[in-house]
């Protein structure tokens, strides 16, 4: 039973208005909140209306996106990447800020 667990993969997707939803605020209030159809189309009440979403035709990017490194901070120092750092096991504090770069849309 575990290792089909590891086999399985959830993708999740944030539509908005600039997807071409009329608003980008869901009801959800009442269960179920969302309906699939026999064509694999998804609807979802939102307080503009209904937005229907075709889970057959998602646009899937299989690229990891690069990631930089902006910045490691560890109690008072900040390391910006000029330099090697080793930080203890113990360290009580650690911040990596970071940016992951996506072009898909821009």
């Amino acid at each position: 039973m575990q290792l089909l667990l590891e086999k399985l993969k959830l993708r999740a997707y944030s539509y908005g208005t600039g997807d071409g939803m009329n608003s980008s605020e869901t009801n959800g209030g009442f269960q179920p909140s969302a309906f699939m159809d026999s064509f694999g189309k998804i609807y979802f009440p939102t307080v503009d209306g209904v937005a229907v979403v075709s889970s057959t035709k998602a646009d899937v990017n299989e690229v990891s996106p690069p990631v930089y490194i902006e910045n490691v901070r560890s109690n008072e120092a900040v390391y910006t990447g000029e330099e090697n750092i080793t930080i203890p096991y113990n360290t009580p504090y650690l911040q990596i800020q970071y940016t992951a770069l996506n072009f898909t849309d821009p």
